[in-house]
């Protein structure tokens, strides 16, 4: 599915710049996730594996996106999305939008945003690596 205003940011150039806003938020939630982690230990430590998981997760799109694998604006986008979803169950369920729920799901659809387009395609999943087959050893020996 594509949205409307996609064909417009698909040629918008400042393909390094709205990479670095997405790895900024992408950062962002890593570090806050792992801090939060790290003082629930011991006032919350059942909810360790949880902000251990959303560290790791948020670490994997940091990574991938910063090392253009083929995957990682698509695992970061997908990222983004839930984000927003989020943000908008919340509001769907309390009637309220409080602001540290308006700025997680502004993030995260800035980062969605961010990588999203054709030249952004172009550094990530359009490169020749990634869309030819590689030989395999046992074919090349004959």
């Amino acid at each position: 599915m594509k949205l409307p205003f996609m064909d417009t940011l698909g040629s918008v150039g400042l393909v390094g710049e709205r990479k670095a806003t997405a790895l900024l938020c992408l950062g962002f939630y890593t570090t806050l996730f792992f801090m939060i982690g790290l003082s629930a230990r011991t006032e919350l430590p059942e909810w360790v594996p949880v902000f251990s998981a959303m560290t790791l997760m948020y670490t994997v799109a940091f990574f991938s996106v910063a090392a253009e694998w083929f995957w990682g604006r698509w695992f970061a986008t997908g990222l983004g999305y839930w984000g927003m979803t989020m943000t908008v169950m919340a509001w769907v369920t309390t009637r309220s939008l409080p602001p540290a729920m308006l700025i997680f799901g502004s993030m995260h659809a800035l980062v969605s945003l961010c990588l999203g387009g054709e030249k952004m395609a172009a550094i990530f999943d359009a490169k020749p690596a990634a869309t030819t087959p590689r030989a395999s050893p046992t074919c090349a020996r004959g």
